[in-house]
């Protein structure tokens, strides 16, 4: 289904400058809501801090009519932070 947008090297990080970004696969409804927000324009854009991230915006992924347009899909690098920032919350919490 999405074969032509996500290929094996797109799922590898992206080292801009000394940031290395981790490639951020968004479904069309899921897009047109971040762009409401503001949060990006087009595909490329970058974003600081999300979900304890450095992120790009490797692909908008064409409608599929299903749940999968409302969806971010992400490798296991980016998952690994999300769980790092949510140790450093549980820590947060018990101090």
């Amino acid at each position: 289904m999405f074969a032509g947008n996500v290929g094996k090297d797109s799922l590898l990080p992206v080292v801009l400058g000394s940031k290395k970004l981790s490639p951020v696969f968004v479904g069309e409804s899921e897009a047109e809501a971040m762009r409401k927000e503001k949060l990006f324009v087009k595909e490329g854009d970058t974003l600081s801090g999300f979900f304890g991230n450095d992120a790009i915006i490797s692909s908008i992924l064409p409608k599929t009519k299903t749940e999968l347009d409302n969806f971010h899909f992400v490798t296991q690098d980016f998952i690994s932070g999300v769980e790092r920032v949510k140790e450093s919350l549980r820590t947060l919490l018990r101090a």
